[in-house]
């Protein structure tokens, strides 16, 4: 699988990284979506393998604000990539406890 144009301009899991990927892997979603509304049986494979690309990524990076948190935690909530897909699980747990570290730093800031 070719790596993903979202790790290769960002190394760092910087806020800006996790809404570019967030971005990117929405409008692939509307590609893919619009190709098999079309009835096209076959998805062209490059956009399957960047948002399987983005999805790990933003699965592996750790957020460092609220703001990767939520990014990460929306998709791991959305019902087509997400844990109920179970494509991820054991990784799913990890990004679950990385939002909840961010959540913990936060409000230990705030006490």
């Amino acid at each position: 699988m070719r790596t993903s144009i979202v790790a290769k301009r960002h190394n760092a899991a910087t806020d800006q990284a996790f809404l570019h990927a967030a971005a990117k892997l929405a409008g692939l979603q509307k590609s893919l979506t619009h190709l098999a509304g079309r009835g096209s049986e076959r998805l062209d494979d490059r956009l399957i393998d960047e948002a399987c690309a983005t999805c790990d990524w933003i699965r592996r990076a750790e957020p460092q604000s609220l703001v990767g948190a939520a990014v990460k935690l929306r998709m791991l909530l959305d019902p087509e990539l997400g844990i109920e897909s179970a494509f991820q699980p054991d990784e799913d747990s990890g990004s679950l406890r990385q939002v909840l570290a961010v959540i913990d730093r936060e409000l230990r800031g705030r006490v």
